[in-house]
C-alpha cells in the first residue's frame, strides 16, 4: 500500500516540475477578477443551497461499504500489479523528461 502513495507523490512532483517557472510580467490577477469572484460566489451559493436542501433526505446511519481499503490494497498488489507498474514507469519517464526540459530552458535563459 505504501507503493501507491509513492506513485501519487511522483505524480505531484511531475506536475510541479512541468509547470512554467517564469513569473508573468502583467501580474497574476486577470483584468476580469471581479466577474470571476462573482461567479465563484454564485456557484458557492447554489452548491450550499443544494447541500442544505438535501440534508434532511439523508439517512441517519451510513451504509457499511462492501469493499474495504484492505481489499483495494490486496487487489492493487495482486491482480492489478502490472498496470500499477506500467503507470509507475510512465510517471518516472515523465518526471525525467520534465527535469530534462527544465534543464534545457535554464541553459537557454543563461545565454
Amino acid at each position: 500500500m505504501v507503493y501507491v502513495g509513492a506513485v501519487a507523490i511522483l505524480v505531484v512532483f511531475a506536475i510541479l516540475l512541468t509547470k512554467g517557472s517564469e513569473v508573468p510580467k502583467d501580474g497574476v490577477f486577470s483584468k476580469s477578477w471581479l466577474a470571476g469572484l462573482a461567479i465563484a460566489a454564485g456557484v458557492f451559493a447554489v452548491l450550499g443551497w443544494a447541500v442544505l436542501q438535501a440534508a434532511p433526505a439523508l439517512p441517519n446511519q451510513a451504509a457499511v461499504p462492501a469493499v474495504t481499503v484492505n481489499d483495494i490494497g490486496n487487489a492493487l498488489m495482486s491482480r492489478y500489479v502490472l498496470p500499477l507498474e506500467i503507470i509507475a514507469v510512465l510517471l518516472t519517464a515523465a518526471l525525467l523528461g520534465a527535469v530534462i526540459v527544465a534543464m534545457h530552458e535554464k541553459e537557454k535563459a543563461k545565454q
